[in-house]
């Protein structure tokens, strides 16, 4: 700590404030150092670079000396101006400097905090707010950046900070065009555009504000200047969106003379992503590679197409460090979003792009109802979200080029960095970057910034350099060195690791190749751990993903929670494993390096035997079968047959309390893990991985995760699991199947396999489960009176049972009644199960059960005991999170309230329900929209649109291939036709 309030100023004239006095900085050279130093304010910076910052490229052979001095003579004005500690403020570290920032603050991190503000509040539709905050961040600049000194590394420092102070006043000036202000900004935009003449964005605002201000003419002579200018200095035209803004003024388009309304709402507004990883605290080196590719990476109006940086080089090369810390460098120069994703191009699971586009869509917004189901349509959707944004997008470890071309943005305005193993030469407008190890003085200062003072004698230096040439020079290896020494705490202790380094390599000599080196290092570490520690870190690596929660340990190991817990703790501290964060349920989550994961898979293999390993692995996969089958308790659905808890199976108490609180945000948070848990345990044991699958089912189907849900019950269910858990997997595939509403050629096939795999287990409730779905697939062919006979002939075995399967038997009977018209036989089936399910709560199949009883009212005119009914559905449906549940409660409470002559609750309800369905991509779901408008319009009178809404719904039962969604669609038609006098 300095002990005193201290602020460090670069945008304007430099100055080094101690409680808000001046510290005197005098001359160039001091001036220049400062300023470097400021602009990397809490980073090692070289004694090298800074001598590039004052003098260019070819310092003088003094030039070490010289910035000692300055730094002496800086450190004495600092401790003349109140500053106890001016060795803590401006702090040594080999093999320069740093700023220090613990009790200081820097107008620029101000300036970059208050723009992404405001920029957030621009986007979610908050002009006012977004000015005023854009206002303040601008406050912050005194001046020119940098105004009182001049270097050639320093100017490219100040025209990057111009570039966002100039991004800041677009911003501010877009909010103030959205408030109504034009001719004000007229004089200001002149002067703007006269500045930076290929600024798009300039040039757009202040045609805009001409054409408000009634000036057309002079709007589009702003644009032909433009146009001009463009072409004869680059041979470019002008971007698409001012061209657009020019074609726009001609036709005289009314909404240009309209402000932007008081608006978007953020609840309505896409979100704003922020997901780069944390920066390292030490990335130190890779000046150039930095300096060059952020200047390409900073967007620029001139261009036509994103920027796409390709870094690619061997593993452990620091690729990731370099482009998360050029994403954090970079990221306010993007303020719609930072996206980041990990493709698995090396880690054994290369992620499929489809995959990623989901997880892109979710964050901006997309949620789960509107998720187009293939990669086309995904690339499509996301391609419409992020047009005409700036958007950072961060691939990390790729696989080839096929992996990553659906991931890229469309706009110029958008960035793109990836990184991957081999080069992506296939991406050719991308420009690539080959990642070579440190040099030796790069290096030397990540070494000493992870190791610290502590380690400071003048005999580590000998020490330091033994150590970084043993280890090739990689950031990874170099990183597992530093840990062993900070744990030790003691001095020499870089010296001692040094001497084992180099007997090391008198028996291995291969710290000098590739991927070799990593791995002779990393065993090095391996030899620093106790046996518990190397047996936790080796099993660890059995798991099918990096990423694991803190708990795991215990269930690998066999141990208690306090012992693995302590042994994760030293894996930790020995950065052989990283903390990875919290997850969104509050569990802490940690991650194996790709490299540190693969040599402890060799040492699992070669010391460990192969039962000890399946029996780790089993401990694991049934503590989540636990967890699972615990959350899936707590989701009030109906159940499979054989749902029982699993025998034996603990689970570790901080999942089970989160789960306990709430299980669905338990289930949000632990969704891959799960995922990746049950299609990994189906090479371990089958019948293990069945009971996870189905254990997750009913929480897939319910968020509508529609492709993992089918691709975990097909993978699992072709692996060969006991009979009766083969049967539940191909009931749950055919309500899966049923339910996306897009695999109807399926459903028959599935419960053909069903009834024949049923026939071998001789369970009662299996059989009856079987033709319950059986019956459920006739009912949908539109086999009325077969679904009717069988679901009859199935009531006396359901009764005998179980009362569970009695009840669904009769809800199913009572659906294929009221399919069939037949209401007043259905009535009392439906009062029948809702009596004998009444006792088992306010589950899902309760909601359906009601929505079903209330339809068959409505058909006999008994509106008021219909309405009661969806009442009751809807309080159920909202209380467990169904949302489609309660659009189609809502669709019937409409029809309800129009048929009563209350208009008004009939539209607010109708627009409530159809506002989640044209969200949607569920077939069956935007049928029922479609009836249901249709249905209300006639009501109504409007036949017309009533014609055209069943028009509409018999389109998309087309596509859904489902008879029975079809004959309603085609009935419904019929009867508008014939309301409205055509012929049927």
């Amino acid at each position: 700590m300095t002990g005193a309030a201290v602020s460090y100023g670069l945008l304007g004239p430099l100055e080094i404030r101690v409680h808000d006095r001046p510290v005197n900085l005098s001359g160039h050279r001091e001036r220049a150092i400062v300023g470097c130093l400021m602009l990397h304010a809490g980073e090692v910076v070289s004694a090298d670079h800074l001598a590039d910052a004052v003098w260019g490229h070819t310092p003088p052979p003094t030039s070490a000396v010289q910035i000692q001095a300055c730094v002496a003579a800086l450190r004495k004005r600092l401790a003349a101006a109140g500053v106890p500690e001016p060795r803590a403020l401006l702090v040594t570290r080999r093999p320069g400097y740093v700023l220090s920032t613990e009790s200081a603050t820097v107008d620029l991190e101000e300036f970059r905090r208050l723009v992404e503000l405001a920029t957030t509040a621009l986007r979610a539709g908050d002009a006012a707010d977004a000015v005023t905050t854009f206002r303040q961040a601008l406050d912050r600049w005194r001046g020119e950046p940098l105004q009182d000194v001049s270097t050639p590394l320093l100017d490219v420092a100040a025209d990057r900070l111009t570039q966002e102070w100039l991004v800041a006043v677009e911003g501010r000036i877009e909010g103030e065009l959205a408030l109504g202000s034009d001719a004000e900004l007229v004089p200001e935009l002149v002067e703007l555009v006269s500045r930076y003449p290929r600024r798009d964005r300039v040039r757009a605002h202040l045609m805009l504000a001409l054409h408000r201000a009634g000036r057309q003419a002079d709007a589009l002579q702003a644009y032909q200047d433009g146009r001009r200018r463009l072409a004869d200095e680059l041979g470019l035209d002008p971007g698409q969106e001012l061209r657009r803004l020019e074609q726009r003024i001609l036709e005289g388009d009314s909404d240009l003379l309209v402000t932007a309304e008081p608006a978007a709402t953020p609840s309505t507004a896409l979100p704003v992503p922020r997901q780069l990883p944390a920066d390292l605290s030490a990335f130190v080196g890779r000046e150039e590679h930095v300096r060059s590719l952020l200047a390409r990476l900073t967007p620029d109006d001139t261009r036509t197409a994103p920027t796409v940086l390709c870094l690619h080089g061997g593993g452990g090369i620091g690729k990731t460090a370099l482009a998360v810390h050029l994403a954090h460098l970079a990221r306010t120069s993007f303020p719609d979003g930072q996206v980041y994703a990990s493709l698995g191009g090396t880690a054994g699971h290369r992620v499929d792009p489809s995959e990623v586009l989901a997880a892109f869509l979710r964050a901006f917004g997309i949620d789960g109802q509107a998720m187009p189901s293939g990669l086309e349509e995904r690339a499509a959707l996301y391609r419409s979200c992020v047009a005409d944004r700036r958007v950072l997008v961060v691939l990390d470890d790729a696989a080839d080029a096929a992996q990553v071309r659906p991931l890229l943005p469309p706009t110029s305005g958008c960035g793109v960095v990836v990184t991957s193993r081999p080069a992506l030469t296939d991406l050719v407008s991308a420009h690539h970057t080959a990642v070579d190890t440190l040099d030796e003085d790069d290096a030397l200062a990540l070494l000493a910034g992870l190791v610290g003072d502590a380690q400071g004698d003048h005999g580590n230096d000998v020490a330091a350099g033994v150590v970084v040439d043993l280890c090739g020079r990689l950031p990874l290896a170099i990183r597992v060195i530093a840990a062993q020494v900070t744990a030790t705490g003691r001095r020499g202790a870089l010296a001692r690791i040094a001497n084992r380094l180099t007997d090391e390599h008198r028996r291995l000599d291969v710290l000098q190749t590739g991927d070799l080196a990593v791995r002779a290092t990393l065993l090095l570490s391996w030899r620093s751990l106790d046996d518990d520690q190397r047996r936790l870190l080796r099993r660890l690596a059995l798991l099918p993903r990096p990423d694991f929660p803190d708990w795991i340990g215990a269930p690998l190991l066999d141990t208690d929670e306090g012992t693995a817990h302590t042994l994760l703790d030293d894996l930790a501290a020995a950065h052989l494993v990283e903390d990875d964060g919290d997850d969104p349920a509050g569990g802490a989550t940690y991650r194996l390096h790709e490299l540190v994961r693969l040599v402890a898979r060799e040492r699992v293999e070669a010391e460990e035997s192969q039962e000890d390993r399946t029996a780790a692995v089993s401990r694991v996969l049934r503590t989540w079968l636990g967890l699972a089958e615990r959350a899936d308790a707590l989701i009030p659905h109906g159940r499979l047959p054989g749902d029982q808890p699993s025998a034996g199976v603990e689970t570790p108490p901080e999942p089970a309390a989160a789960i306990d609180d709430d299980a669905l945000a338990w289930l949000d948070a632990s969704r891959h893990q799960l995922v990746a848990a049950a299609e990994f345990a189906a090479a371990v044991d089958p019948d293990l991985a069945a009971l996870l699958t189905l254990r997750c089912d009913a929480y897939l189907g319910l968020r509508r995760y529609d492709d993992e849900r089918i691709r975990m019950l097909e993978r699992v269910g072709a692996m060969g699991a006991t009979p009766d858990l083969q049967v539940r997997l191909l009931l749950a595939l055919s309500s899966a199947y049923l339910q996306r509403g897009d695999e109807w050629r399926k459903v028959r096939a599935v419960t053909e396999r069903a009834v024949e795999a049923a026939k071998a287990t001789d369970d009662v409730r299996l059989e009856v489960a079987v033709g319950l779905e059986r019956a459920y697939v006739a009912y949908h062919a539109t086999e009325f009176d077969r679904a009717v006979t069988e679901l009859r002939g199935l009531l006396p075995q359901a009764g005998e049972a179980g009362r569970d399967l009695h009840i669904r038997t009769l809800y199913r009977l009572g659906e294929a009644l009221l399919e069939d018209d037949r209401y007043a036989e259905a009535l009392p089936v439906f009062a029948a199960a809702l009596a004998e399910q009444e006792e088992f709560g306010a589950t899902r199949t309760r909601a359906q059960m009601l929505h079903d009883r209330a339809q068959t009212l409505l058909a006999l005119d008994r509106l008021d005991e219909a309405d009661e009914d969806l009442t009751e559905a809807l309080a159920i449906t909202g209380g467990i999170g169904d949302d489609n549940g309660s659009a189609v409660l809502r669709l019937g409470r409409a029809v309800v309230a129009a048929r009563r002559g209350d208009w008004p609750a009939a539209d607010e309800l109708l627009a409530d329900a159809a506002a989640y369905y044209r969200s949607s991509d569920h077939h069956a779901g935007l049928v029922v929209e479609a009836l249901t408008i249709g249905r209300i319009e006639s009501i109504r009178g409007n036949h017309d649109l009533a014609v055209r809404s069943a028009q509409r719904a018999s389109r998309l039962a087309e596509e859904s291939g489902v008879p029975m969604i079809l004959r309603r669609a085609r009935r419904a038609l019929a009867e508008a036709t014939a309301h409205a006098g055509e012929p049927a």
